[in-house]
């Protein structure tokens, strides 16, 4: 009979916390927390093939089920491997939690001692991520450290968190397990009756009102309340690319904050109510955007409210609750503001080479996951999303390579959903390995890869500043179809749009993993023409 110890101690207080699933790659230095997860058993560990993308796919799940995503790996080259999945998570908050082995105090000596898995300064790696970090060196003290992270990486705004244990709290026999109680919850921030009665007065005294939708609303899960609320008072809503599963055109939503056009709209209402966005450098045009009106600027999170733009009024708070009071409040008064939606149509974009994408997928149970990549730039504006078509991308951190992990975690949290990833060629061999983990775990993403051999929006960028020199953006790249069929799961290529929506369709809702290859030319996706901006 195994004698319990510290990795005992680590899976009794996932479970504790309602994890169901980790990610990673079992090492050495973390056998005992995998030996307890098979031991223990009620815990799913999907393996993957490299720690980035093990961090990638907790990203994916945290973002899809609102809970910690949860990865397990060796410090050193482990943890080091999780810092750009660290980051994302920091840049586009979401609740990624990163539980790696720690040497002994004793050999922490800030100098290399020619220790396996050495690294300088492990907790100053981690934290450089932005990532709250702990450190359990002993066994009686895993418990609390994971709980803390646990609970800490979803209080307010959410965020990544780090749990370091050393080997020997690891390796420590009979380490207490932590007494069962209830889940912990995080505490919100609650607007006041006089805050919302007060934003209901502006919206209804307002001639040309607009509500700017942010990541925020997503992330708080406050899609419905939204969209009661527009749809009892005809506000039109303009999202964030990060927000735009906010709302759907039944709604009334208008257009994406990608483009001037839609910018126009927030530039010239006479008030802006804006919900969980932060005015990021992507969404305002490098701060170039002007609200020329009021603005009344909702947030989780104080430190966002007025960092880039000064709000006539300010309010922290957590967004869906707030939305059910505004809503209850204005419909109780019969309020209506004077610029109905109506009057504004929807600014789309629709491409020939994403348009399938539309045709072929379900209208309900939908994540898209877009990577960094020229087809990303259309599916925001021209493919209907909402709350049931969801639309995720690393948006503020511009991750290369992150699409495919990410769906693997949202098809684990959300095993009935469709789910489909959107790279180009050079993100997809970023993470080409992970297809082996989708057939393996049997989660059934399907893969879309738009070929156009090159780094595509770096030859652009090439192509305007440097007088059409490129270099080292044109790529030689592999048969994407024979490498998937190699892993053992099915693959189709397309050289039209036409077929691109036969093979979606083909492959598309069969329960097993895929991969499309959709060969193009480098000009076929081009630049956004509403403002030509990269």
């Amino acid at each position: 009979m195994a004698v319990p110890n510290g990795g005992d101690a680590v899976v009794a207080a996932l479970i504790e916390g309602g994890v169901t699933t980790v990610f990673g790659i079992p090492a050495s230095y973390t056998v005992e927390i995998y030996d307890a997860i098979g031991r223990q058993g009620g815990m799913r560990s999907i393996v993957a093939r490299n720690e980035q993308a093990a961090a990638f796919m907790a990203d994916g799940y945290a973002r899809r089920s609102g809970e910690p995503g949860v990865v397990v790996v060796t410090g050193g080259p482990g943890l080091g491997n999780t810092v750009t999945g660290l980051q994302t998570a920091y840049a586009d908050s979401s609740p990624v939690v990163v539980i790696a082995s720690d040497h002994n105090p004793s050999q922490r000596r800030g100098r290399p001692l020619g220790l396996p898995h050495e690294a300088l300064d492990q907790a100053a790696l981690a934290e450089a991520t932005g990532a709250r970090v702990v450190r359990a060196d002993t066994g009686a003290s895993i418990a609390a450290s994971v709980t803390e992270v646990l609970r800490s990486c979803v209080a307010g705004r959410p965020g990544p968190g780090v749990v370091l244990i050393s080997r020997a709290a690891l390796e420590a026999p009979e380490t207490p397990q932590p007494a069962a109680r209830e889940k912990p919850r995080p505490e919100y921030p609650m607007s006041t009756s006089d805050e919302v009665g007060q934003v209901a007065k502006l919206l209804a005294a307002a001639t040309d009102p607009v509500v700017l939708a942010g990541a925020g609303v997503v992330r708080g899960r406050a899609e419905p309340q939204l969209a009661r609320l527009l749809r009892s008072t005809g506000l039109p809503v303009v999202t964030t690319v990060a927000g735009r599963s906010a709302a759907d055109r039944e709604s009334g939503w208008t257009g994406v904050m990608d483009n001037d056009t839609t910018r126009a709209v927030v530039e010239r209402a006479d008030l802006v109510l804006a919900l969980g966005t932060s005015f990021g450098w992507a969404s305002t045009a490098g701060w170039t955007l002007r609200i020329g009106g009021s603005l009344i600027h909702v947030d989780i999170d104080r430190a966002s409210l007025g960092q880039h733009y000064e709000p006539d009024m300010a309010i922290q708070a957590d967004i869906g609750p707030f939305l059910a009071s505004l809503a209850e409040t204005m419909g109780r008064h019969r309020t209506r503001p004077g610029h109905p939606r109506t009057e504004i149509d929807p600014v789309t974009a629709s491409h020939p080479w994403t348009d399938p994408i539309d045709r072929a997928l379900p209208s309900r149970g939908v994540t898209i996951c877009g990577d960094v990549t020229m087809a990303s730039r259309w599916i925001p504006g021209g493919v209907p999303l909402g709350p049931d078509r969801r639309l995720m991308t690393p948006w503020n951190f511009q991750t290369l390579g992150w699409a495919y992990g990410a769906a693997l975690g949202v098809q684990a949290a959300a095993p009935d959903e469709t789910v489909l990833a959107v790279m180009g060629d050079g993100g997809a061999l970023f993470t080409l390995g992970e297809l082996a983990t989708a057939v393996e775990h049997e989660l059934p993403v399907c893969l879309v890869v738009y070929n156009n051999r090159s780094y595509g929006i770096i030859a652009e960028v090439q192509d305007t500043s440097c007088g059409g020199r490129r270099f080292g953006v044109d790529l030689e790249q592999p048969d994407f179809t024979a490498a998937a069929r190699a892993f053992g799961m099915g693959a189709s290529r397309a050289d039209t749009p036409d077929a691109l929506e036969a093979a979606l369709s083909k492959h598309v809702g069969t329960g097993e993993p895929s991969l499309i290859e959709a060969r193009l030319g480098i000009a076929d996706l081009g630049i956004d023409p509403i403002d030509g901006r990269d």
